[in-house]
């Protein structure tokens, strides 16, 4: 074989082979890139998961302030009718529902405060109701007691200054305060 034929040879051997080694490198680069964009999806998945997760504890805490606070406000209310139903008609059964209320009314305003922890505004907005609260359950048991007591006229100018109501609305509006910025969030 001439030498020409040899060079010619050996250089279509290495052409072939340096072709082949672009061709690596070429597979090299596009493996880590592949590489690249599966880890920056699985990131983006990881944080998009996360997102996911805190929204989701962020709603059930909403829905916990908003659905306490209901119940509380219920509460209330049904301890009102039953005080009004004592009074009227001075029969013990309308205050069942005081009775378990008196000890129902604190523990839901401490799950309130558990719920809210973590949101200041809330937390606020619970301890500005609460003393609200307090004085509604005084004002109830001092025109129970008037009325146990046999003092039935005093009950009912009791009843007659529209301090419980004015209790009772402050506590509504209050409470009411409550949910809208809970069902924004």
């Amino acid at each position: 074989m001439p030498s020409s034929a040899i060079r010619a040879t050996f250089s279509a051997a290495s052409m072939r082979s340096g072709l082949r080694g672009i061709s690596s490198s070429w597979e090299i680069v596009i493996f880590v890139f592949s590489l690249l964009i599966v880890c920056a999806v699985g990131l983006q998945s990881y944080r998009d998961l996360q997102i996911a997760d805190y929204v989701k504890q962020q709603t059930e805490i909403s829905e916990g302030i908003i659905r306490t606070s209901s119940e509380l406000l219920s509460e209330l209310k049904d301890v009102e009718s039953g005080k009004r139903g004592f009074l009227l008609t001075g029969k013990e059964e309308y205050l069942e529902h005081y009775n378990d209320a008196a000890s129902d009314i604190p523990l839901l305003v401490e799950r309130l405060k558990l719920y809210a922890v973590h949101r200041p505004d809330q937390l606020e907005n619970i301890r500005k109701v609460e003393p609200f609260m307090l004085g509604k359950m005084a004002e109830l048991r001092h025109t129970i007691e008037l009325k146990r007591s046999g003092n039935e006229r005093e009950a009912l100018r009791v009843l007659d200054s529209g301090q419980g109501k004015r209790l009772m609305d402050e506590i509504r509006s209050r409470i009411d305060a409550i949910d809208p910025s809970e069902k924004a969030s």
